[in-house]
């Protein structure tokens, strides 16, 4: 299935492999109590950056949950997903899939410095999350991010010259 060309409303459901459904609800103590069609069709904001997203792209998700969005960017370098814990901390997984089980503030301050991260090959997600500070650590500390809160959405994504020249290494000036 092409992911970035076939994109309606509550699509998430429909590329997550059976067996990864079937795994995260038996396994997870909380899934069957939280995660409801509701949850997986809050995907557009998603569904928006896996279409400029690309395979030298990484993504990182503040408030993950249970990562069923993972899949939208199984064919980017990487997904990082950043949430507190809970339950048993089951979570959807992909070939790129790693999670940090910390506030988001703490991820930034503490864990972002030491990780080869290119943030001009970084996209990151801030969705739902109500720590304010959060919200604006993000947006002042990735130049390409998405922050939606209620009806409040702030971003900035690389334009589409940024990205063609940049996957194929070329400088460009300005």
């Amino acid at each position: 299935m092409d992911r970035k060309s076939n994109m309606n409303l509550c699509e998430t459901i429909k590329i997550i492999p059976k067996e990864e459904i079937e795994r995260v609800f038996k396994e997870s103590e909380t899934a069957g109590a939280e995660m409801d069609i509701t949850f997986l069709c809050m995907e557009e904001s998603y569904m928006d950056i896996a279409k400029i997203a690309d395979e030298d792209t990484t993504i990182i998700d503040f408030g993950c949950a249970y990562a069923p969005q993972a899949f939208w960017f199984e064919d980017c370098k990487e997904y990082i997903g950043i949430d507190l814990p809970f339950g048993n901390n089951v979570r959807f997984q992909t070939g790129n899939t790693r999670f940090y089980l910390m506030t988001g503030q703490e991820f930034i301050r503490d864990i972002l410095p030491a990780l080869s991260i290119d943030k001009t090959k970084t996209i990151a997600i801030c969705s739902y999350c109500p720590d304010t500070e959060l919200q604006k650590m993000v947006a002042k500390e990735f130049p390409y991010h998405r922050v939606v809160y209620c009806n409040e959405i702030t971003e900035r994504f690389p334009n589409y010259e940024d990205i063609h020249y940049r996957s194929n290494n070329v400088e460009i000036e300005r």
